[in-house]
């Protein structure tokens, strides 16, 4: 009888444990449906001058072709404003 009651107590145990995980993942996958745009800035004209400024002069070191510049330039950009917080930009003035 005693075996018996542990074996029950262990699996009522185990199912509220999972039922408890089950609610806790719900609520942090809730949390994070927020979008890019909610929770970052837009950046300073000036801060994308300065990040285009530098990705240029790395594509220069790094010799990269006109042909690859535009995307490595757009996704250095991004890397640095995403760095500092801001919101991603879609395109760059060259």
């Amino acid at each position: 009888m005693k075996k018996l009651f542990v074996l029950l107590s262990t699996l009522i145990l185990s199912v509220s444990v999972t039922a408890f995980a089950d609610d806790v993942q719900t609520e942090e996958s809730e949390t994070w449906e927020t979008t890019e745009s909610e929770v970052l800035p837009e950046a300073p004209r000036e801060v994308i001058s300065d990040a285009l400024d530098s990705c240029s002069s790395w594509a220069k070191d790094d010799g990269i072709g006109e042909d690859d510049l535009a995307p490595y330039l757009l996704n250095c950009v991004n890397g640095i404003l995403n760095e500092q917080g801001y919101l991603s930009v879609s395109s760059i003035d060259q």
